[in-house]
């Protein structure tokens, strides 16, 4: 069992983002091997608190702040010292300035504590990008730099920007499957890429790089990130995905790389795919149900009492079973597509995925996540799978009447409640886990 600390918060505008990172965190990695014994929280003066678990379902870091008073517990300098000292691994999830500048890294370097990621003098070289391109010109990485006033102009319109999640493997840096992308010759041009990025700067762990790949093949850096955002919908988690890895599993690979480089004992443990608790099938359509279909998906799979699967509801009326791969999607349209093309795709992303995974060195319990491409039924055959539904349209997402005539004809049961309702929201206790509130939506179907 690992002992970990979670750090969060910050002066930036993307403290929002470092909240939604923190929960996430917290979520998959519960239980197993890593067991999250502090959590501390950084105000917008860089105020240390520690914070009770349940804080870090504030629907915003405003709502966090104005229960600090009753709920926090403000540490001075050598509490936090001694709290940082007390745990096993530090876990910084604070994207922008302070977590991603190499400030929060320096304190951490100063208490001599292990932690999560690049060390301050790489994040603060990463973070200055005026600063990115000069070192990376200097050191005659030309194959990709062609001169600092071209890195600059990375805007340009003959580029394509692409985002590429880099882990690092006991044998080195590897770059995951960049999205959006099919050639391999070009997909490989770009991990070369990146991967020579992350040794040239000294990062550790994980990054973002995000780079412009020009039309005359050239590729240019157009942002490093030692720190990136981890929400549930994050590039790193989806592109891990397309691995096989789920959430937990990347982030246990993340926590295993700082385990190793710090002498820490890490055994992993894997999940084991079992089924259990009442089936229940969580239904999205629109755009908004896209995001809450898949929250309440993610947040079931952790449950004791439902077993869900997770469907999209197509404009034609056809019914899409999703894999764990293909649900980490944005928009109804990017379902759509994900649906249509998957299929297709399949024979290229299998053959990418197993170079990665070699180079990674996972073994096969080490993927949790089922890959397979999007199902698709009619509604019909829906209907008959399934007597329990979890409509994931928010209320404010148009009318759901069609669909409860449809269910009540076929003696379906299902929620009557908007997956964002909450019944303790204006409640001065701590916000409810989204898992216990999804659990208590269904438990009120069930029992209708």
């Amino acid at each position: 069992m690992v002992d970990v600390a979670l750090l969060l918060g910050g002066p930036s505008e993307e403290r929002g983002s470092s909240l939604d990172s923190a929960r996430s965190v917290a979520d998959h990695l519960e239980g197993g091997v890593v067991h999250l014994t502090e959590i501390i929280y950084f105000d917008r003066r860089l105020r240390a608190y520690s914070i009770p678990r349940g804080l870090l379902y504030c629907n915003t870091p405003a709502d966090l702040d104005a229960k600090l008073a009753h709920e926090g517990s403000p540490l001075t300098g050598d509490e936090l010292t001694a709290r940082l000292r007390a745990a096993g691994l530090i876990f910084p999830v604070i994207p922008g300035e302070f977590g991603a500048d190499g400030q929060i890294q320096t304190l951490l370097e100063r208490a001599d504590v292990p932690f999560v990621g690049s060390g301050a003098q790489a994040c603060a070289t990463a973070f200055d990008k005026y600063q990115t391109g000069l070192d990376k010109y200097q050191t005659g990485l030309d194959e990709y730099q062609t001169g600092l006033d071209k890195y600059q102009r990375k805007t340009a319109r003959d580029s394509v920007e692409v985002t590429t999640i880099v882990l690092e493997g006991e044998d080195g840096p590897v770059a995951l499957i960049p999205t959006g992308m099919s050639d391999d010759d070009t997909i490989a041009h770009l991990q070369k890429a990146v991967e020579a990025e992350f040794t040239a700067l000294g990062l550790r762990d994980f990054a973002r790089i995000d780079i412009r790949l020009q039309s005359d093949g050239s590729v240019l850096i157009a942002d490093v990130q030692p720190i990136t955002a981890l929400d549930q919908h994050s590039p790193l988690f989806r592109q891990a995905a397309r691995l096989g890895l789920t959430h937990a599993d990347v982030l246990r690979e993340i926590l295993r790389s700082a385990a190793r480089r710090h002498g820490l004992p890490f055994r992993l443990q894997y999940d084991q795919p079992t089924r259990r608790g009442a089936p229940v099938a969580i239904l999205c359509d629109g755009q908004a149900s896209v995001p809450s279909g898949t929250n309440v998906w993610l947040k079931l799979r952790r449950s004791y009492k439902y077993a869900p699967e997770l469907y999209f509801l197509s404009p034609d009326d056809s019914v899409w079973q999703l894999s764990y791969s293909s649900a980490l999607r944005d928009s109804a349209e990017q379902f759509e597509h994900a649906c249509r093309e998957a299929q297709r795709l399949e024979t290229h992303r299998r053959r990418l995925a197993d170079q990665t995974i070699a180079r990674l060195r996972l073994p096969a319990e080490a993927l949790g996540a089922d890959v397979t491409p999007p199902l698709q039924l009619t509604m019909d055959e829906f209907l008959d799978r399934h007597d329990l539904v979890f409509i994931a349209r928010p209320d404010d997402e148009g009318d759901n009447t069609t669909l409860q005539a449809l269910f009540d004809k076929h003696e379906i049961r299902y929620n009557t409640s908007a997956p964002d309702a909450d019944p303790a929201e204006d409640s001065p206790l701590p916000p409810v886990p989204p898992r216990i509130r999804f659990e208590r939506i269904l438990d009120l179907a069930t029992h209708a």
